[in-house]
């Protein structure tokens, strides 16, 4: 495997194989340390012998080159090469995120997204998000939430059909319904909790790279029994909202909503 990397080091295999996409190979060449262990860490899973390397200088290259090809043709023959590109990118992609969440971008990141592309949101993203929810605060700890996962595509469209503004459902890969518990300890306040649940939901999605709308539904009583009706929801829980979520294919920037009339200072 990879051995003793410096920082004047870099992955040659990589730069002679037309399979690799440009940007993957200029990170490369700006010595890109996390993928370099990364991707160590992904070959060494997949068991993957005889790596080269070459150090820059042209007689190591030159030197080096007879492995590098061999390394290719056996990359290829496991069909191995399409399945490294894609763990670069989710490699990539979760650096991305990490710097982001260092500064919790995803507050001033966030929109309302209701355009999304014909892709699966994966179940580990799908528990991410509702570990998210369920990590919002709630009066006396009552934790009043409940959540129904939708991602049947009868029912999601039998659900843009309960709100008129529920139509993206028709085209969301992921609705996630949040219902209140009626018979938690301080009912008063379960709407309060379950809004706190939601705008962590919505948060953890951006950071996700997913993109989510909130719909409302309560305190409606024609919406709240149609989505109860739709997914058979039990007597004692009632509707409360219902998120559309997946991977966005519409941009939108946030705008800026500070107004300094609506601050108050007390001295």
């Amino acid at each position: 495997m990879f051995n003793n990397f410096e920082k004047k080091w870099s992955l040659g295999f990589l730069y002679d194989n037309p399979a690799i996409p440009e940007h993957l190979k200029i990170m490369l060449g700006n010595h890109d340390h996390l993928m370099v262990r990364e991707l160590t860490t992904w070959l060494a899973n997949h068991n993957v012998k005889g790596i080269a390397y070459c150090t820059g200088g042209w007689r190591d290259r030159m030197k080096s080159r007879r492995f590098i090809r061999q390394f290719n043709v056996d990359m290829e023959q496991a069909g191995m090469l399409a399945d490294l590109v894609e763990y670069y990118h989710a490699v990539m992609d979760a650096e991305k995120r990490k710097k982001r969440r260092t500064n919790m971008k995803e507050i001033f990141h966030r929109t309302s997204i209701r355009k999304y592309e014909k892709k699966q949101v994966e179940g580990d993203k799908i528990e991410r998000l509702l570990r998210a929810a369920m990590a919002a605060p709630s009066a006396g700890n009552q934790q009043p939430w409940e959540f129904y996962v939708v991602t049947a595509g009868k029912q999601l469209e039998a659900l843009s059909e309960c709100s008129p503004y529920a139509g993206m459902l028709k085209e969301a890969p992921l609705g996630i319904v949040v219902c209140c518990q009626k018979g938690c300890r301080l009912p008063d306040y379960a709407q309060i909790d379950c809004s706190a649940a939601v705008e962590n939901l919505l948060l953890e999605a951006d950071f996700l790279g997913l993109g989510a709308v909130w719909l409302g539904i309560a305190p409606l009583e024609e919406r709240m029994e149609a989505v109860g009706k739709v997914l058979g929801i039990s007597e004692d829980l009632y509707v409360f909202s219902i998120i559309a979520c997946g991977y966005p294919a519409e941009e939108k920037v946030q705008q800026d909503r500070y107004d300094e009339t609506r601050v108050h200072y007390v001295e």
